[in-house]
């Protein structure tokens, strides 16, 4: 084995997972949203972004539309 090893004159190429890893995003929580994902933190013990990520995993799988009175799909006619 080499003591050293000179990377400088290799190839590059793109990372073929780039597409897949997450995008950090900044979100403005009101205080009593913030709280509940605090307590469920407490009572769970998952972490609040993963808990924050698992709510909003749900509601894009399921195509909810968070704050619609009959909680209806995206797409669907509500009444």
């Amino acid at each position: 084995m080499k003591k050293e090893y000179d990377f400088g004159h290799g190839k590059a190429r793109p990372n073929p997972y780039a597409a897949r890893l997450k995008q950090p995003v900044v979100l403005d929580l009101p205080p009593e949203v913030l709280a509940w994902f605090l307590a469920l933190e407490a009572e769970t013990g998952i972490a609040r972004s993963d808990l924050i990520l698992m709510s909003l995993r749900d509601c894009a799988r399921e195509h909810w539309a968070p704050g619609l009175e009959t909680q209806t799909p995206i797409g669907r006619k509500v009444g």
